[in-house]
């Protein structure tokens, strides 16, 4: 026991030693007093302002090694220049950083040995006094030229050659100073082809070859936003609903969650350099939405969500599209309110969303005074919804996250003759669904029964059509732990569906022997899949039959059978081959007729090295009809050799692609009945270049 004590006192020292030792390296590391003179207390700096950058030559490690100065990632000690013992100048003149937050940072290299002694932080303004800007710039130009013979025992021979000089590019920025922050998103395209111009529909010859097709500007500052440009906005899906459009924005945004939306859009689709704004032509074409989402008490720990939508808005007809009719013009005014009540992440939630709109049709600028003035249509119709979701059972197989089966309540009543202009609504329905979605393991289903009607206002003279739907769908994945199914199928998806639409009164003047509808469509479709090292096959089987229970329709009933086989392997590293063979029937049973289709695939797609590749397709496809009376042959090849590679230049290396494509195409065709026949031979040459900028 007693000569145990000095070895005790012995490890204690040597204990002592190592953890002071180890205390001095830690303080060498973290205290080299490394700061930038000016830049105390979050001060940002000039980027052409020259740094002084200080440290303590006092500082444990900082006499042993060479010292290493970075900035992030890029090392800038070659372009120091030493003032004095431990002070360094950097010329920010002749090297200006890139503005934002930056890290510099002081190391010690000792051999191959590199040790972080210290770092601080560096805020660095842009030329323009912004902390943050950036500019992403983009292009794609394309060159392309064709020539085309077509031969045609219809219209005869006819050449045909095209030359195009094709341009998308793009700009984004970001520029930030403090609580204001500026971002823009800008796209355009351009084609030397007058019919290959963004608004050649609109303006024909006149249309612009380099045109704007999409451009945003946002400015924020703390809770306040401001968008000009193409910008989404509503959040009611019966009365506006995430419309899409050129306008002027205002949104308001609360750390509670509360948010206010204010906004002017143009009502038709807008591109081009003219109307920028979409409001050159607002007392006929614009929408004004305001929107208000207020964040309610949570019910139960789960979030509820009020939103408030208010619409007015007026839509005209494209100008010219029939100039010697009435012009239509369309008024939509309304109000929605929607509740929202957990989402997907929670065990249920609700969705309710309720409408109201007016809306009218008055003629515009209505001048022919040999027509009658047109009646002037008013509507003040309702929409509402409901969609309930709900978890009825979690983690069946034992594993959490692994199953799941979830309850779906779905109801949707719209009145006759509600519209909104800002909203795609089939009006005059009302449809009720149940459904079930599941996962257990590696199956995933879904299953749905719905009932819809119209004719709602339940009119005499309107035949009123009731609808029953059912759906089931599966997924069941047999992928083994190496990524392949073997012998058995690696993915396997089946789905049904059938619906019934049929008449549910007698309207005044129907014949109910033969005016009143019936029908029973039914869909059935099998998908296998295999996967295997570097090939995969699929196989389809589908089946479909269209049951006419009309009263003097009954006979015209169809069946459709398919079978599609599909194959996908790598023959080498560098060479793959796709196969593929498909087979539809169409029976018509009423005449007795089955049409027949069958198409055949082939595809070769190899690289000779990193620059050069070459495709190959080749089809067939055939076509006739049980009676002998319709018959028709169509081959196509087509073959192209590419070379791509990367240029170099300032801004970094440019993508270049260079393609040359033969295509030939023969279609046949002969119809008995009359005595016709058509013989069509089209032949090709495609060659196009392509470079991407930025």
């Amino acid at each position: 026991m007693i000569d145990s004590i000095p070895q005790n006192l012995a490890h204690k020292r040597f204990s002592a030693t190592l953890a002071l030792a180890l205390l001095w390296s830690l303080a060498g590391q973290a205290h080299a007093g490394l700061v930038v003179a000016g830049s105390e207390e979050g001060q940002w700096r000039d980027a052409l302002a020259p740094l002084e950058i200080r440290y303590r030559q006092d500082s444990p490690g900082v006499s042993r090694g060479r010292l290493r100065f970075f900035v992030d990632e890029m090392e800038i000690t070659p372009l120091l220049q030493r003032v004095a013992p431990g002070v360094y100048r950097y010329p920010g003149a002749s090297w200006p950083l890139p503005a934002g937050l930056h890290d510099l940072k002081l190391y010690r290299q000792n051999d191959r040995e590199w040790e972080l002694l210290d770092e601080t932080e560096l805020r660095i303004l842009s030329s323009g006094g912004f902390e943050e800007a950036s500019w992403t710039p983009r292009a794609d130009v394309s060159a392309t030229g064709r020539d085309e013979r077509n031969d045609s025992t219809d219209v005869g021979n006819e050449t045909l050659q095209q030359r195009q000089l094709a341009l998308e590019s793009g700009l984004e920025t970001v520029h930030r100073r403090g609580d204001w922050q500026i971002d823009s998103n800008w796209q355009w395209v351009g084609s030397s082809s007058p019919e290959q111009s963004l608004r050649y529909d609109e303006l024909e010859q006149d249309a612009p070859r380099l045109d704007l097709s999409e451009y945003r500007i946002d400015l924020r500052r703390r809770a306040w936003a401001a968008a000009i440009g193409h910008q989404q906005r509503g959040g009611n899906p019966l009365l506006i609903d995430q419309f899409s459009n050129r306008g002027v924005g205002l949104a308001w945004n609360s750390r509670q969650g509360a948010a206010l939306e204010l906004a002017v859009q143009a009502a038709r689709p807008l591109v081009g350099w003219s109307n920028p704004l979409g409001l050159s032509d607002a007392n006929k074409d614009r929408i004004l939405s305001l929107g208000l989402s207020q964040p309610l008490p949570d019910l139960a720990g789960i979030p509820v969500v009020l939103r408030l939508d208010l619409l007015s808005a007026r839509r005209v007809a494209d100008p010219g599209f029939d100039e010697a009719a009435v012009t239509d013009l369309a008024r939509s005014r309304g109000a929605g309110i929607g509740l929202r009540i957990g989402d997907e992440s929670q065990r249920w939630s609700l969705r309710i969303d309720y409408a109201r709109s007016r809306h009218e049709n008055p003629p515009e600028d209505f001048e022919q005074d040999f027509v009658e003035q047109p009646t002037t249509l008013v509507s003040k119709d309702e929409a509402r919804s409901i969609g309930l979701r709900y978890r009825l059972l979690d983690d069946l197989s034992g594993e959490s996250g692994d199953s799941s089966l979830d309850l779906l309540l779905d109801w949707r009543r719209i009145d006759p003759f509600y519209q909104s202009i800002a909203a795609e609504i089939t009006p005059n329905e009302d449809r009720k669904a149940l459904g079930l979605e599941g996962r257990w393991r590696r199956l995933a289903w879904q299953a749905e029964l719905a009932r819809s009607e119209d004719n709602l206002d339940e009119l005499p003279n309107v035949l009123k059509t009731l609808t029953r739907e059912q759906r089931i769908s599966a997924s069941l994945d047999l992928t083994g732990e190496n990524g392949e199914g073997g012998w058995l199928p690696s993915r396997l998806n089946l789905e049904w569906s059938r619906q019934h639409q049929f008449g549910d009164n007698l309207p005044v003047g129907f014949d109910p022997d033969s005016h009143i509808p019936d029908q029973v469509d039914e869909q059935q479709g099998l998908d296998l899949e295999w996967s295997m090292s570097a090939s995969s096959l699929q196989l389809r089987l589908a089946h479909s039959t269209q049951d006419n229970r009309q009263p003097g329709r009954d006979q015209a009933d169809f069946e459709n059978r398919e079978i599609g086989l599909s194959m996908n392997a790598a023959i080498r590293d560098n060479l793959s081959l796709q196969l593929a063979w498909a087979q539809v029937k169409a029976e018509e049973l009423e005449q007795a007729l089955e049409r027949r289709s069958r198409e055949w695939l082939l595809g070769l797609d190899g690289s000779f090295n990193e620059h050069w590749s070459a495709t190959l397709n080749w089809s067939l496809t055939r076509e006739d009809d049980s009676s002998d009376q319709n018959e028709r042959k169509n081959r196509g090849l087509q073959l192209q050799l590419s070379w791509r590679t990367e240029l170099p230049g300032n801004i970094g290396k440019l993508p270049l692609q260079t393609f040359l494509r033969y295509t030939r195409n023969d279609d046949e065709s002969v119809d008995r009945l009359f005595d016709l026949a058509s013989d069509q031979q089209t032949r090709a040459w495609d060659i196009g270049l392509s470079l991407s900028f930025f």
